[in-house]
């Protein structure tokens, strides 16, 4: 016979979303689109987690684009919530099968997010809520941008980690200011 054994702390909970994923992100995107896309995820998160799909290092939602639009998720427009999750998708944080039917009948697309779970950002559902309820639309989406961003760094910064780079290093012009001033190298023959 097994038992199920229920602890609850008292805290209100958290939200995973994986560094890599971030990284990821970062490294694609830029501007707004980097900014919605990363809000996007922690609603993705959101979503898997209230829907209890958030283990076992996967977390997937099934939501039609119609549900990702309203105002306690995306809270944009059709066309804006399309452009993000394919933005997602085209970084490589996101997979995204909207292909599902059950015979005639459609089902909601299936999103899971991509990427290593550990190490993690720990977005706290208190906050997620509070954020909730002083932005809207997009603006909701960058708010929630930040505070991942603000999360991803402080544990970085806790766990000793260098800062992990948002974009891949791209080699300086000789017009630079910052090669003019660096001493130009010469290898002599031996």
């Amino acid at each position: 016979m097994t038992e199920r054994l229920l602890i609850e702390d008292g805290r209100d909970g958290f939200v995973m979303v994986s560094c890599a994923v971030i990284t990821a992100c970062r490294s694609r995107l830029t501007g707004a689109t980097l900014a919605q896309s990363l809000g996007a995820t922690v609603v993705l998160a959101a979503a898997a987690l209230r829907d209890g799909r958030a283990n076992d290092g996967r977390q997937i939602c099934d939501r039609t684009i119609r549900q990702l639009c309203q105002p306690d998720h995306f809270g944009t427009s059709k066309e804006l919530g399309q452009r993000i999750l394919t933005h997602l998708q085209d970084a490589g944080a996101i997979s995204c099968d909207t292909t599902r039917r059950d015979g005639a009948l459609r089902l909601p697309s299936r999103i899971e997010i991509l990427g290593d779970p550990v190490p993690f950002a720990r977005v706290d559902i208190p906050a997620l809520a509070a954020i909730g309820r002083h932005a809207s639309g997009p603006a909701r989406l960058r708010a929630f941008a930040m505070y991942l961003t603000l999360v991803d760094l402080a544990g970085a910064q806790r766990h000793g980690e260098t800062a992990r780079p948002s974009r891949p290093p791209t080699p300086s012009s000789p017009s630079s200011p910052a090669s003019a001033s660096a001493p130009a190298r010469t290898s002599s023959p031996s």
